[in-house]
């Protein structure tokens, strides 16, 4: 699968592990209707991270998270949206031992 695809399972996974303790998949009810939202929209590729409420939304190109920026407050003005878009490193690892 795409890695938006794994992604998307591995946040359903661990959401649906976490959902006794966290009253869902999603622990904030709003990150839960916000997903659900881009879903309806065809955005993938979407995870809570660690405990949440932050969400990662993995993006084709910038055209597509400049995008989704510009969606994410029209679909929840009530909510004051932190929203950062980032690039990959797209480089390995550099360790160093002294």
């Amino acid at each position: 699968p795409s890695a938006a695809a794994a992604l998307w399972e591995y946040g359903q996974v661990v959401g649906d592990y976490f959902a006794a303790v966290q009253g869902g998949a999603w622990s904030d009810p709003r990150v839960a209707a916000l997903a659900a939202a881009l879903v309806r929209r065809g955005v993938s590729g979407m995870a809570q991270t660690s405990w949440g409420p932050t969400m990662a939304v993995l993006c084709a190109d910038e055209d597509q998270a400049t995008d989704i920026v510009a969606l994410v407050p029209t679909l929840a003005p009530e909510v004051e949206w932190g929203l950062t878009v980032t690039a990959g490193r797209n480089t390995g690892a550099t360790v160093t031992i002294r």
